[in-house]
């Protein structure tokens, strides 16, 4: 049986490469290939200490844009990088997705471009991604729920087995 992250990456994979796993130390991470393992900015917390490693890495390979999942939605869309490529146009800074009238800020594609506005707000303490898309410039994607919600969280075993069912 695959673990959440292991579910994750391979989620990930479907939507390109390269993927890399932020993580704020290598504990329970020895099966991973240390080229998949991206350390959190120190000084940063939450989530947007593994955006802030991952905008960084991304615009030191030139990339220009950061698709951020978190590990523990197992049942993610698998049109969710196009859609969020073309909530993303050409004018906004981050493309986030929404489902039953609720953001998934750590579902969200990103310019790298944000880095600069994102180092300004961790240094004031500010890590909230929600309020980091919305000062940059945000587009909202949103996802019908038919069912069961594409994002829908699994923070258990039992999460996890009512999930796997869809």
């Amino acid at each position: 049986t695959a673990t959440l992250i292991e579910r994750a990456v391979g989620i990930a994979q479907t939507f390109g490469s390269p993927v890399v796993v932020t993580v704020r130390n290598a504990d329970g991470f020895s099966g991973f290939p240390p080229s998949q393992l991206l350390f959190d900015t120190p000084g940063i917390e939450g989530p947007m200490a593994g955006l802030s490693s991952a905008l960084r890495l991304a615009q030191a390979r030139g990339i220009g844009h950061v698709l951020t999942l978190p590990c523990d939605a197992p049942l993610l869309p698998a049109d969710l990088l196009v859609r969020l490529k073309d909530g993303l146009g050409d004018s906004h800074a981050c493309a986030m997705s929404s489902s039953a009238g609720h953001l998934h800020p750590v579902c969200a594609l990103w310019r790298t471009s944000i880095l600069e506005t994102q180092l300004r707000q961790a240094g004031a303490r500010d890590f909230s991604l929600r309020r980091l898309a919305q000062q940059a410039g945000m587009a909202t994607v949103e996802w019908d729920v038919t069912g069961i919600d594409p994002f829908s969280n699994a923070n258990t075993p039992e999460d996890l087995a009512r999930l796997s069912k869809w």
